[in-house]
């Protein structure tokens, strides 16, 4: 949204005006609490069939974001990861279940796993992306 507030062929494209506010970034996030995760989904895969029945899209993965962003996180929220379907299949006690921690990062956060921690070059420590 950042970039559709400059540019000028964002907001054609998107079918937004020159004076038209754009929307908050937020919107789907609250979008998808609001409908649930299934509908939000359903509605995102019906878009992208959409688009690709239109060849808007070719199906393909063009461009992944690798930003790394800070952001204004919750510590609280970050609990060890686990190898979940390992554990599962194969109960241990609590010791060995310590040891099986995975990945090069620890920790997960419970409200976006798929969020990652980061280091920077100068100051050595784990900061969220």
């Amino acid at each position: 949204m950042r970039e559709a507030a400059v540019n000028i062929a964002i907001r054609w494209f998107a079918g937004y005006g020159l004076t038209e506010r754009l929307p908050d970034h937020s919107s789907l996030t609250r979008i998808r609490q609001r409908w649930g995760e299934l509908r939000f989904r359903r509605v995102f895969e019906r878009t992208v069939q959409a688009c690709l029945a239109a060849k808007v899209a070719k199906g393909e993965v063009v461009h992944v974001d690798a930003s790394l962003i800070r952001a204004d996180v919750s510590w609280e929220a970050l609990a060890k990861r686990w190898v979940d379907k390992v554990g599962e299949e194969n109960p241990v006690d609590e010791a060995e279940r310590d040891s099986k921690e995975t990945g090069k990062y620890q920790k997960v956060c419970t409200t976006d796993p798929d969020a990652s921690m980061a280091t920077s070059g100068r100051r050595q420590r784990l900061e969220p992306s």
